[in-house]
């Protein structure tokens, strides 16, 4: 784990105006969201987006490549648009579209037409489990109208490696799940001393394929598969990742219950500090050789706010 492992929880003023954002963010805010430290070959910045019951994150490397993982839903993709300009992004090097479920590919549409995009990382879905929906249909009609290609997400493949951090697919496993949900890209990112966890809405069965392969999973901070689903996080789950810090993603009072009391309490259990975006708004980890710093900024990108 960290040698030496710092949280800072920035608090800003305007709380309840700032829970009502939209694209028109203010100048303090957007002055905020760029003073980020980034210092090329010396950091990586994730950035953890409150976009409402939905999920979207942005790592820069020091190399300064990017990834996108997930695109929030189809309300969110302008303002994610337009908040990755006010950071100086023009590229997408690895667009990671978990699964296809709206609130994880409904804003897809807009980033692939707005920037270049190097890669699209999706998983394969079995025939009998391909979703007869619009934002679907329209994700795929894009894609193929920008002259872009699908690479499809294999478990054990390295999707990108450098001397400062490495992006590795843990699952889908196979292409066939009967579940959309469990089709979900697991990705670990690991640069400089730390190590991420990403698990889109994988649930149970595909935590405990992960076990069973005795894959690597063990991360200082992980984003909690499901936006904090009692159908995920199991206690032999976490008994291996061992988090330091946990990140949800969801929205204020979501019908869906979302995150589950048991997901909390397991997450308790285990020593972990749990972030959440309905809560605490998006959430920033800036990371060096040395440490790394969590931030909540009440940043919201909701497109429903």
């Amino acid at each position: 784990m960290k040698r030496y492992i710092k949280a800072i929880v920035a608090g800003v003023l305007l709380i309840t105006f700032l829970c009502g954002c939209n694209a028109d963010l203010t100048d303090f805010l957007i002055e905020t969201s760029v003073q980020d430290n980034f210092v090329e070959g010396k950091t990586l910045i994730v950035d953890f987006f409150d976009v409402g019951q939905a999920d979207c994150s942005l790592i820069r490397f020091p190399d300064r490549r990017t990834m996108l993982i997930d695109t929030g839903n189809s309300d969110d993709g302008d303002n994610i648009s337009q908040h990755l300009r006010r950071l100086g992004i023009n590229t997408i090097d690895f667009l990671v579209l978990t699964h296809p479920h709206e609130d994880h590919i409904g804003g897809a549409d807009d980033i692939i037409e707005d920037f270049n995009i190097g890669k699209i990382i999706m998983p394969k879905i079995s025939k009998n489990d391909i979703p007869q929906s619009d934002v679907y249909e329209e994700l795929l009609e894009t894609i193929y109208d920008e002259n872009y290609r699908i690479t499809t997400a294999v478990a054990g493949s390295n999707i990108s490696e450098s001397e400062q951090y490495s992006i590795t697919c843990l699952s889908p496993c196979s292409d066939n799940y009967g579940s959309l949900n469990n089709y979900s890209v697991v990705l670990m990112i690991q640069c400089f001393d730390t190590k991420f966890l990403f698990t889109g809405d994988a649930e149970s069965e595909i935590e405990k394929e992960l076990l069973n392969k005795k894959s690597d999973i063990d991360a200082d901070i992980l984003k909690v598969a499901h936006h904090g689903s009692n159908l995920s996080t199991t206690e032999n789950f976490l008994k291996r990742v061992t988090p330091e810090y946990s990140v949800i993603s969801c929205g204020a009072h979501n019908r869906y219950g979302h995150p589950g009391n048991k997901t909390i309490s397991r997450l308790t259990e285990y020593n972990s500090e749990i972030f959440r975006t309905d809560m605490d708004g998006s959430i920033r980890v800036v990371c060096t050789e040395d440490e790394y710093s969590i931030n909540k900024n009440n940043i919201c990108l909701d497109g429903d706010r």
